[in-house]
């Protein structure tokens, strides 16, 4: 039923301390709003500036090196939640195979996460264990990794260098869960939206009568499926 590709860009942003996976857009404009607007925009100026870098995300993945933990931020319907996690241990197997992406040569890697297998390609040259979302544990960045079915695929198209510590500004509004609690409530959500919010609507009917979304659904493909 759904066939479209769908393609987002993100940031992988790695310091010394900690490193942050968030939607590029979110960051572009926070970048706005430090450089023009001394990081305090008004309400006008936050519109204005939304309004040009288009779509934003409050889902962001925050790796804490010297705490082994992550920190995981994403919304449902309005509401913002937060869950930590030990950072993941990947048993990964390192084949011979290689590709070269954005200059580097990369070496393949595979690994079982949560109910995917995973093919990673890293670049021993950049000696960075750390890659998109919550993968890491290889001895170079990850610079692309993608699902055996090609469902979810991760490529970086672009690598540069900053003198800047990363930027994270605290969301205190954010609901603390756990990774499972988290997982039903999105599942729970995306395929029974009505149920979900607690109300009953009459389903949409087509002119012969019949029921047109009976169900409500909405696309719901996971990375994590464990």
């Amino acid at each position: 039923f759904f066939d479209e590709t769908r393609i987002v860009d993100w940031i992988l942003e790695i310091g010394r301390k900690a490193s942050r996976y968030g939607n590029y857009n979110d960051y572009l404009r926070d970048s706005i709003f430090v450089a023009d607007y001394n990081g305090k925009p008004t309400l006008d100026e936050f519109d204005k500036v939304s309004k040009k870098v288009g779509s934003c995300s409050l889902t962001e993945t925050l790796k804490i090196f010297n705490e082994n933990k992550l920190n995981h931020y994403e919304g449902i319907f309005g509401d913002y939640y937060v869950y930590t996690e030990e950072l993941p241990e990947f048993d990964w197997k390192i084949s011979n195979e290689t590709d070269e992406i954005c200059g580097y040569r990369c070496r393949k890697a595979t690994a079982e996460f949560r109910g995917r297998t995973w093919d990673a390609w890293y670049a021993e040259e950049i000696q960075i264990s750390n890659g998109p979302l919550k993968f890491g544990g290889l001895p170079g960045l990850i610079l692309k990794i993608e699902d055996e079915k090609k469902e979810h695929i991760f490529e970086a198209i672009q690598l540069r260098k900053s003198n800047k510590d990363v930027g994270y500004q605290l969301r205190s509004f954010r609901i603390p869960t756990d990774r499972k609690t988290f997982n039903k409530m999105m599942y729970d959500f995306r395929t029974d939206v009505v149920g979900f919010l607690g109300g009953e609507l009459p389903a949409a009917v087509k002119p012969d009568g019949t029921t047109a979304l009976p169900h409500r659904r909405l696309f719901y493909n996971p990375v994590e499926i464990d």
